[in-house]
């Protein structure tokens, strides 16, 4: 996958990681690891279509590669990766996409953003699509069992409660 990455062939790549990797029961890790190798490699502007290329396969574990690339992207880009995260569940519409982007995205931002996410979780929680408000709930599980400080803990459980 490399010498595609090297030689500029992302549609190669792709073709490559769809056939090698995402058909086959691959474990998280490992898509993760391959992920930020790939991510190592491939210019910024060409990430975004690479991700939605990905998300087109449909597969499975396309969603724990998006969501890895979208995380690996929110330290930069944290509104754009919310944003392409909740197209991707959309387009997803499975349980298990909803939970491998919303863990790896939005969780890990609760988790490491918490003065920028928290506020607006509440607007997640209002829509009518049950994806996103499944998100908010595996965001805040991931990000309370990574360690979220107690005070936004509080804050995260007492906005789920006052929408339960």
């Amino acid at each position: 996958m490399y010498i595609c990455i090297e030689e500029k062939d992302y549609y190669g790549c792709i073709a490559l990681l769809h056939k090698k990797i995402l058909t086959k029961k691959t474990k998280f890790p490992i898509l993760e690891y391959v992920t930020h190798e790939l991510f190592r490699r491939i210019p910024e502007p060409c990430q975004i279509p690479f991700c939605d290329k990905v998300t087109q396969l449909n597969e499975m574990s396309s969603s724990v590669v998006t969501g890895t690339a979208l995380q690996i992207r929110l330290d930069k880009h944290i509104e754009e990766s919310i944003t392409k995260s909740i197209e991707y569940i959309r387009h997803g519409n499975q349980w298990y996409h909803c939970d491998h982007i919303s863990e790896r995205v939005l969780g890990f931002a609760l988790l490491n953003y918490p003065k920028v996410i928290l506020p607006v979780l509440p607007s997640f929680l209002k829509e009518n699509d049950k994806w996103m408000v499944r998100m908010v709930g595996v965001a805040g599980h991931y990000a309370v069992k990574k360690g979220l400080e107690k005070v936004y803990v509080e804050e995260l459980f007492t906005l789920l409660i006052d929408n339960a």
